[in-house]
């Protein structure tokens, strides 16, 4: 099974397609009303009106589909930021808001600890899964070996 999409992701692209379709609708339909006030173009000028009303449906469209994506909210074990995704991941998915990634196992988040950089004093997550930890902070190596035994 693919990542599931972040919902807002999909809201943006919906909304950017009814914007531009609802643009192109407008367009057309002051073209054509032009069209058929001046008579000569009037057939171009129906043409062009039927295209504006359709475009328009669609525009409308889109921007219903909004409002019935499905969400689903998985929040971050670090920063407790509420991501937004259209289905629940089985593996795992990076956060919008930290950039860091979520540990997920069968669609469940994995529990996070926290351990202190012995070289700068910052505070690092690590998961049960984690093979090798970088200190964010100043790049040493954080030594896992006294905790990965207690974790497991």
């Amino acid at each position: 099974m693919d990542q599931p999409t972040r919902a807002d992701d999909v809201v943006e692209q919906n909304t950017s397609q009814a914007v531009i379709a609802g643009v192109l609708a407008a367009l057309c339909l002051i073209l054509g009303i032009v069209f058929i006030a001046y008579g000569s173009l009037s057939l171009a000028g129906w043409v062009l009106v039927t295209i504006g009303l359709a475009l328009t449906v669609f525009a409308a469209f889109r921007l219903i589909q909004n409002k019935q994506i499905p969400i689903e909210k998985l929040g971050c074990p670090y920063c407790q930021f509420q991501n937004t995704l259209t289905a629940k991941p089985e593996k795992d998915i990076m956060c919008r808001s930290c950039g860091r990634m979520i540990p997920i196992e069968n669609g469940v988040i994995l529990p996070t600890y926290h351990i202190k950089c012995k070289e700068c004093g910052k505070d690092n997550f690590f998961s049960r899964r984690t093979i090798k930890l970088i200190c964010e902070d100043c790049g040493k190596e954080v030594n896992l070996d006294n905790v990965r035994n207690m974790i497991q």
